[in-house]
């Protein structure tokens, strides 16, 4: 019991002390706005605008702590204002001053999304900011930087080390809804904030609303500059103060950030949504609202009208990308009254049956052989494939994507004839549709043989424009930007419909390869999963990645070669690529790799194929050479056909291998007896030259000579005696 009493006693003086705090500051309250042309402090809250980030609102109870604060407005300040906010984020979190401004106060509350926008250091002006609120964002910080880093991201701070992750969007070629109005688009085209409108007690001629206003807490009674507008009165600029959004009627974020940002009241939109319920059109709405004032302009009523009625379609069509329905059968039928059958009636429906089959499987079995012989034919008059390649592809080709129609003699003759009464002048665009009667009838007055004669040059002009049509590249830039958008938006929503049907994940990069064209590098992904992926594996972000694919593509592989080194390993590279291409070209088999080693052991006795025209003095791969001239003397004979591989014939390839093996018998002969010599022989005698377990002998062996050259003829290695000799 004394327990429970000491603990609401506790609880009662703390209360007692925040109410007399609150008292006591509620006299002294000073305002900082971070952001250009700043004004210090004030007693009075600055204006805020929708839609931006800056000026960011801090309120204090303190004159020191808003002076303390004013060192970020100055730190941000030398960063400059007009960066994207995520860059500037990462500038202070990096900031080791920043972190240190403020350290006395425990607790910050940034609220990007509430009645009033702003940081607080009081609980309860969280609170009256964000009751009642739909949607708010909000949060509870230990530090001033991070709570500025929150306002920056809109409350996104876990993607804030992504830096420009939130403007990706502006790397893609997305449609936005735009006002008749030029000034109301700097409005439409920024994000909205989802704030509600600033109200006060001038807005409105009822005593209600003035009611309302005067019991407000002077405390939380923050003034701002905003725009009125009235039923009956023009367009008012006054010095209001807010107003408990609760008495708003809930209207969708879209039309609500424009009638904010618009200045329209309560008793404004009230008529609007009443007048909107009754109405049938656009036109319709906005004679209605006219009526009552000259505050409602009969164009812009009549984009408010497109902004109830379409928004809701396209957020609808945007949206419709995923969904949480389980799929069903796409028909629902009602159940027959089903009357029940004799055993008689039940026999006679299987015989029925039964003969229905066997016609059925007769008259199918018909047609496959009907089929069969198609593919007969097409095989006979076509070959390269099988019969039964054939036979799936004339079942398939219902299913075939991209299948077109070939090129229409008719419409050659058309495409003709059009021109040329073109031509002279007589026919214009809209009198083609009149002639096609009377060419009609020409057509069909000719032969074939005079169809075709007719025309085979316009056959020709027609497949060329056609594939011209299909496959050739945009000759304006400006063509291949709306190519490219469009595509693009369709390709968009194909991935995302994939991604909520299968929760696959995609990324899709598109980047210019010339600098003359206009399209911005689009980069596409669903789930931050990716970002994250790009993030940790090449530590940039998607959007870096999309610019230097950009860059690459644009300047090519020139750009990173840097030296003649790296030029040099390339060619080599280039070069062996070309030889190992050529080797598997003329053996039809898919070599992995070239040995130069023992190219007649690993080559020549297995494929039958030799080296003619090599033209360096070293038979050795292209990455052992060490000058650039070889190299290129290499892939330049390799490339003009000077060198190249040949395919022994067998009478060829039989002499070869009589020829490889009279020398390795003479060669072994003439290592026994070398052997025996050296057995028998004195020091001195014979030049031998010892290296750890590698003896190197040198003599002449005339009598081992084929080709008389007197070139190297063998090179080998005695098994278990660790020698290498060289004939000479």
């Amino acid at each position: 019991m004394t327990t429970s009493f000491h603990c609401s006693l506790t609880t009662f003086l703390s209360s007692l002390i925040t109410v007399v705090k609150l008292v006591m500051q509620g006299s002294a309250v000073y305002y900082v706005a971070i952001g250009e042309g700043g004004s210090g402090i004030t007693r009075t809250r600055p204006h805020t605008a929708n839609g931006f980030v800056f000026p960011i609102v801090l309120k204090f109870y303190s004159e020191t702590d808003a002076q303390h604060a004013l060192m970020l407005n100055e730190l941000i300040a030398l960063h400059g204002f007009h960066d994207k906010p995520a860059s500037i984020a990462l500038k202070l979190k990096n900031s080791v001053i920043a972190r240190t401004i403020l350290p006395n106060i425990e607790w910050f509350y940034p609220v990007c999304a509430g009645y009033e926008k702003g940081v607080f250091v009081n609980y309860n002006d969280l609170k009256h900011s964000i009751q009642r609120f739909k949607g708010p964002r909000f949060s509870k910080i230990t530090n001033l930087r991070d709570a500025i880093i929150f306002m920056l991201l809109e409350g996104r701070t876990n993607d804030w080390n992504l830096e420009e992750a939130k403007n990706l969007g502006d790397l893609g070629l997305r449609a936005t809804v735009r006002s008749p109005n030029p000034k109301a688009n700097r409005a439409t085209i920024i994000k909205a904030n989802f704030s509600k409108a600033d109200e006060s007690s001038s807005e409105s001629s009822s005593n209600d609303e003035q009611d309302r206003i005067e019991k407000l807490s002077e405390k939380y009674a923050d003034f701002v500059y905003t725009y009125i507008r009235r039923p009956s009165k023009p367009l008012e600029a006054h010095r209001t103060k807010t107003l408990d959004a609760a008495d708003l009627p809930h209207i969708s974020h879209v039309v609500n950030d424009y009638l904010t940002a618009h200045g329209y009241t309560a008793s404004s939109v009230v008529k609007i949504l009443r007048t909107k319920d009754k109405s049938h059109s656009g036109e319709d709405f906005a004679e209605k609202m006219m009526k009552y004032g000259p505050a409602f302009a009969y164009k812009e009523m009549k984009f408010l009208w497109n902004l109830f009625v379409f928004q809701g379609r396209l957020a609808a069509r945007n949206r419709k990308l995923k969904t949480n329905k389980i799929r069903t059968a796409l028909h629902a039928r009602a159940p027959r009254n089903v009357i029940k059958l004799t055993s008689a009636e039940k026999k006679a429906r299987r015989e029925k049956a039964q003969l229905e089959r066997g016609a059925y499987k007769v008259a199918m079995d018909e047609i496959l052989e009907l089929i069969h012989q198609k593919a007969e034919f097409l095989h006979a008059k076509f070959g390269g494939h099988s019969v039964q390649w054939y036979k799936l592809d004339i079942m398939q080709r219902a299913r075939l994507n991209g299948a077109k129609r070939a090129p229409s003699r008719w419409n050659a003759y058309v495409k003709m004839e059009v021109q040329k009464l073109s031509g002279d002048g007589g026919l214009t665009k809209d009198a083609v549709p009149g002639v096609m009667k009377s060419l009609s009838q020409q057509w069909g007055a000719m032969s074939k043989e005079e169809q075709a004669e007719a025309t085979n040059n316009a056959m020709k002009d027609l497949v060329e424009y056609r594939e011209i049509k299909e496959l050739a590249a945009h000759n304006a830039p400006i063509n291949a930007f709306h190519d490219t958008r469009a595509n693009l938006e369709k390709i968009e929503r194909d991935l995302a419909a994939l991604h909520a049907r299968t929760n696959n994940e995609c990324l899709l990069i598109v980047v210019r390869s010339s600098s003359d064209h206009y399209n911005k590098p689009f980069l596409f992904f669903l789930s931050p999963k990716v970002a994250d992926f790009i993030n940790l594996a090449y530590n940039q972000t998607g959007a870096d990645m999309a610019l230097k694919l950009e860059a690459y593509c644009i300047s090519g592989v020139s750009g990173y070669v840097k030296n003649q080194v790296e030029a040099t390993a390339l060619m080599k590279k280039d070069t062996a690529a070309l030889i190992i291409d050529n080797l598997r070209k003329i053996t039809h088999t898919n070599i992995p790799r070239m040995i130069y080693a023992t190219f007649e052991d690993s080559i020549t006795s297995k494929y039958g194929v030799v080296v003619e025209g090599w033209p360096l003095p070293k038979f050795c791969s292209p990455a052992d050479l060490s000058s650039r001239m070889e190299v290129q003397v290499l892939f330049r004979a390799w490339e003009s056909g000077q060198a190249r591989f040949r395919q022994l014939l067998d009478d060829e390839l039989q002499k070869w291998e009589e020829r490889r093996f009279n020398e390795r018998m003479s060669m072994t002969n003439a290592m026994d007896q070398h052997m025996e010599e050296r057995a028998t022989a004195t020091p001195g005698d014979m030049p031998i030259f010892e290296s750890m377990d590698t003896v190197y002998m040198r003599w002449q062996v005339n009598e081992l000579s084929v080709s008389g050259s007197g070139e190297p003829l063998a090179l080998g290695k005695i098994n278990g005696v660790g020698m290498t000799i060289a004939f000479d």
